[in-house]
């Protein structure tokens, strides 16, 4: 999960500011939340459907 390892590594980062942790907590908190529904395993039509959903 490439979205997931970027939220860690703004929120752990040297360069991180309090700006840039808020974004980063919220961002681990939506993929916790919507893990499920975006996790390996689920079915691929269903995820990319999520996906182009505007």
């Amino acid at each position: 999960m490439d979205v997931l390892t970027h939220a860690i590594e703004s929120y752990v980062s040297k360069a991180a500011n309090p700006v840039s942790e808020a974004f980063a907590l919220q961002a681990m908190k939506l993929i916790g939340k919507h893990w499920e529904k975006i996790r390996p395993g689920y079915p691929y039509r269903k995820r990319r459907k999520r996906q182009l959903k505007p």
